[in-house]
This record gives C-alpha cells, structure tokens and sequence, in this order.
C-alpha cells in the first residue's frame, strides 16, 4: 500500500513538473519581445519614427507617403525628431491610406510606379549606423511585407522580407512611434542624417 502510495505521488510530481515545462514553454513561444532580426544576428529595438510626406501631386504614388524608421538599442530618441548613438536601424518608404500616420494592413513591396496604398517602394538597413559618421553600410530590401496593426498612437509592427544578398529579415515592434510632418524645415530628423530614400539609390 505505501508502494503503491509513493508511485502515485511520484507519477503526480512527473506529470506536474510536465505540465509546468509545457506551459513555460508556450509562454516562452507567445511573448515576442521588439527584435529585428537580420539572419543570425539579433537587436534589440528601442523605439522608431514616422515621416509624413503628404499626397503625390505627380501620380507616382496613391494616399500618403509615410517613412517608417525602427532603431535598435544604442540610439537616445531625444523627444525633437532628433537622435544620438549608434547601432541597427531599418527604414521603409510606405504608401499610407491614412495621412496621420500608417493605417493597419499588410504593406507589400511593390517596386513600379505608381505604387498603391498598403506597399512600400523601397527600404534599406544599416547594422553600423552612426549618427556622427557617414560610412555605414547600406542593404536593401528586395521583397517581403510589413504587417502594420494600429490602435490609436500604438503600433505593432511585423516585418518578413529578404535582402538583396537572399538574407532573411524578420522583426517585431510594440509601441508608439515619434510622428514628423514634411512642412518643417529642415526635420529635427534629418538633422540628426536619419534620412535614407532622399539619399541617391
């Protein structure tokens, strides 16, 4: 009778410390942290900004262009659009429905003109930006999306895209992003050089 006692009480603590592993290990695979990945390598994101170019006057684009840079750790947003540090930042040219900023949807690189709503035309990563240099190294992006949730001031960013060396990059963002309008000039932004599509391609 003890015998049999001890291993019901041994099957009970296995099956428990089981479940336990299981749900640490779903819990491990649903929080998804804010990360960029560019094939092995991994940052950490701090936090991004938004440049709104307004509606196309030419017919090159439909709705409303709307930059989206995300930077890694490393960087200080400093409140004014402007940055210091250095690290990992990735940027997209996006085609917006919304002129407040970018509205829910999947953005899929679509590289002809005029681009619709819901593509992005172009986007570049640099993994040793500097904003006190100029000699970083630029990669393109060659195809993918960019999963955009939106919810008042808050976003939740999901990027699935494929360099132009064949390179994997995958990101997530949660959070809120600093919002700029074009009818400053210059930008606090592009004080700071965080400026990739006006660069030439």
């Amino acid at each position: 009778m003890k015998f049999y006692s001890k291993g019901l009480l041994a099957i009970c603590f296995v099956g428990t410390i089981l479940s336990a592993c299981d749900k640490s290990e779903e819990n491990d695979s649903t929080s998804i942290s804010n990360h960029l990945k560019i094939g092995d390598n991994e940052y950490a994101l701090s936090g991004g900004i938004l440049e709104d170019y307004g509606a196309d006057e030419f017919g090159q684009y439909e709705g409303y262009n709307i930059d989206l840079s995300l930077l890694s750790d490393g960087f200080t947003m400093n409140g004014d659009g402007s940055i210091s540090g250095s690290g990992t930042i990735i940027y997209f040219e996006m085609f917006s429905e919304s002129e407040t900023g970018l509205a829910s949807g999947e953005y899929v690189y679509d590289g002809t003109s005029p681009y619709p709503t819901e593509s992005f035309d172009y986007g570049d990563y640099s993994e040793d930006f500097s904003v006190n240099e100029s000699n970083a190294t630029y990669v393109d992006i060659a195809s993918g999306t960019v999963t955009v949730v939106r919810e008042g001031s808050s976003y939740e960013i999901t990027i699935a895209c494929v360099d132009e060396n064949g390179k994997a990059i995958t990101g997530f963002y949660s959070g809120s992003l600093e919002f700029f309008e074009d009818d400053v000039d210059p930008t606090p932004v592009r004080k700071a050089g965080v400026r990739f599509v006006k660069r030439d391609k």
